[in-house]
């Protein structure tokens, strides 16, 4: 990621969690419920300072746009 990396409008994962949602209430989902999404986290290598190569869980990134560690959401 640098310059002249394609950038990806905030708006498509607005979109994304929307379509989620409407998906949920056709499927009767009681009005009061809450989803919670929780993204993945940095892994370490073995006890040192040093982490596993990090890959955002797929679906938390496609609903919240989000590539870092340690992070959740709701909708």
């Amino acid at each position: 990621m640098g310059p002249g990396t394609l950038t990806i409008p905030l708006k498509l994962f607005a979109d994304n969690r929307s379509r989620l949602v409407s998906k949920l209430k056709e499927a009767r989902i009681p009005e009061n419920a809450v989803v919670f999404l929780q993204g993945g986290n940095s892994l370490p290598l073995y006890n040192t300072d040093v982490d596993y190569n990090f890959r955002q869980e797929p679906f938390f990134q496609w609903a919240f746009g989000v590539r870092e560690p340690g992070c959740a959401g709701t909708k």
